[in-house]
Order: structure tokens, then C-alpha cells, then sequence
């Protein structure tokens, strides 16, 4: 992450300045992880100068309901908010839905012998589950190839940093609402519930294809045409 940071922010105003955020995991935050962070160097900085942390004593003491006091969270970044990551927020899903289009139309393509020029996508395995998602998540393709695509990392950070933090700033900082992720009805009847989908948080039709998976869905379309026909 630091190496990869450190590229990106190659002959820009913030080269050398790099730094990355990231909510609370309890291995990253844990006492062995830190230690190590601030030991580990990388192009003269230490892994633990980069992290993004609160200063000025913000989280240093933290009032809690009823009134008792926590430290839990001096100089840390506070809890796990998926909907604070724009790739948790929605683009995860965008990027696997473009993944499984691809295994989809290439699974009648017989597996090749080289895993790295193979033209299937598959989930079989370790190694061509990597290749799966790593050719889909490619930045050559464009801005409006690939998955996810520009437009939709664009709406995610939209959703981000208005819906979800001025949620938060609305209530002064407080947490908001019930994010447990569970969707359970009412009493009595414990299991499942309606769940109300709202709009999908990104547009676009969402049907990138790479060449070898287009070409392998047009075979597909055009055997299955033929077949239609000749049972006709």
C-alpha cells in the first residue's frame, strides 16, 4: 500500500507525502501490529508516519451513553464502517457482478493448460480466481471499462463523503441509525423480514465485456440461435 501510494503520487505536488486511511481493524490496531508500524520503514518514512490518525486529542476521551468514559479509541481511528469505503459501499459489488458476467460467458470455453493466457474466467481456484477479478480490475481498460467503472467510483465517494458523513455530521458525530446489517421482522416472527432496496447508487448499464468474453458470448448466442432454429 505504501509502495503503491508512494507511485501514484510520483511527480505531483504530494510526492513523498503519501499517507492512507483505514477504520479500526483490531489486527491492524493491535499493540505487535503498531509497534512493527513504527519500526518499518519505506523510503524513509515509517508505515506508522503514514497512517492517518486523529491529532489534537480528538478520540483521546469519549463519553459514552450513561455517562462512563472510554479511551478505547486514543489515537485510533474509531469502529468499522463499511459504508465510510467507497469500495464497500457499493463498487465491491459492482466490480463482482462484472466478474461473474464474464465466468458466465465464458463457461463454455474449455480451460486452457496456462492459467495466465487462459481466456476463461473461473473462481475454481486460487489463481484464476485472482486473474478473474485482476482483469477486470484493470485501470488499461478506461475510465469506462473494467469494473468498477469511473462512474460509478464517482457516485460511490458521492455517497460517501454527502449522504453517509453529513449523516453523521448532522447528528453532531453521533452513530446513526441501526448499521448491524441485520433485517429482522417484528416480534414474534424472528426469521428474515422485508427488506427494502432503495435506487442503485451508481448508473450505467453495466455490461463491459472484454474481448475474449464478448467473443466467447457471441459463439454462445450464435449456437444457441442455430439450435433454436434447427428444432423449429
Amino acid at each position: 500500500m505504501a509502495l503503491e501510494s508512494d507511485r501514484l503520487m510520483l511527480g505531483t505536488k504530494y510526492e513523498g507525502k503519501a499517507m492512507f486511511k483505514h477504520d479500526a481493524l483490531s489486527l491492524m490496531t493491535a499493540r505487535e501490529t503498531r509497534e512493527w508500524m513504527k519500526k518499518t520503514k519505506i523510503a524513509g518514512r515509517t508505515l506508522h508516519e503514514r497512517w492517518l490518525l486523529p491529532e489534537a486529542g480528538l478520540n483521546e476521551v469519549i463519553t459514552l451513553e450513561g455517562g462512563r468514559i472510554s479511551k478505547a479509541y486514543a489515537n485510533r481511528p474509531p469502529g468499522n464502517l463499511p459504508r465510510l469505503m467507497a469500495l464497500d459501499e457499493c463498487a465491491n459489488k459492482n466490480l463482482m457482478d462484472c466478474v461473474n458476467r464474464h465466468i458466465s460467458a465464458t463457461r463454455k470455453l474449455v480451460r486452457g493448460p496456462d492459467v495466465k493466457t487462459d481466456p476463461k474466467y473461473e473462481f475454481c481456484d486460487v489463481k484464476r480466481a485472482s486473474r478473474a477479478v485482476l482483469r477486470c480490475w484493470d485501470p488499461a481498460h478506461g475510465p469506462t471499462g473494467g469494473a468498477p467503472d469511473s462512474n460509478t467510483i464517482i457516485a460511490c465517494h458521492t455517497r460517501v463523503w454527502g449522504k453517509h458523513l453529513g449523516e453523521v455530521r448532522a447528528n453532531k458525530g453521533c452513530m446513526v441509525g441501526a448499521r448491524d446489517g441485520h433485517r429482522r421482522a417484528v416480534e414474534p416472527n424472528k426469521r428474515g423480514g422485508k427488506r427494502e432496496k432503495g435506487p442503485s447508487p451508481y448508473d450505467g448499464p453495466g455490461e463491459w465485456l472484454n474481448d475474449d468474453a464478448r467473443w466467447a458470448q457471441d459463439e454462445m448466442f450464435e449456437r444457441c440461435e442455430a439450435g433454436f432454429g434447427s428444432a423449429r
